[in-house]
């Protein structure tokens, strides 16, 4: 008769030494960190692109303002504006269509559920 087979199991589990516990949560760490970092390098690419493209495409139009005048404070001002506003009228799209789709998915949710 082998005494480990009568054994509960939290007894037959080995001891865990402490520098095994903290190369753990270091693997856990990294493991959570690496997709925040590639989260964070991707949003900042997709807004220096959004910039980009803004800046281009009102590019005559700041050419003109120059040209009459206006100074380099000036230009900023009105470009901080209008990057300004296309960014709450973006976030007011966004949110309106959130939130119609999220109660649909919650309506098909709550007559799943019910069905089920």
């Amino acid at each position: 008769h082998d005494i480990s087979t009568s054994l509960p199991l939290y007894a037959k589990t080995k001891v865990v030494r402490k520098d095994s516990v903290e190369s753990f949560l270091a693997t856990k760490v990294s493991l959570f960190s690496t997709p925040a970092i590639f989260g964070l390098i991707t949003l900042i690419l997709v807004i220096s692109g959004i910039t980009r493209l803004l800046i281009n495409k009102f590019k005559s139009d700041y050419e003109l303002w120059a040209t009459l005048g206006a100074n380099s404070s000036q230009l900023a001002l009105l470009i901080s504006g209008q990057m300004s506003l296309s960014g709450m009228i973006g976030g007011g799209i966004r949110l309106f269509s959130r939130l119609s789709t999220s109660r649909f998915i919650l309506f098909l949710g709550s007559d799943y559920s019910r069905n089920a």
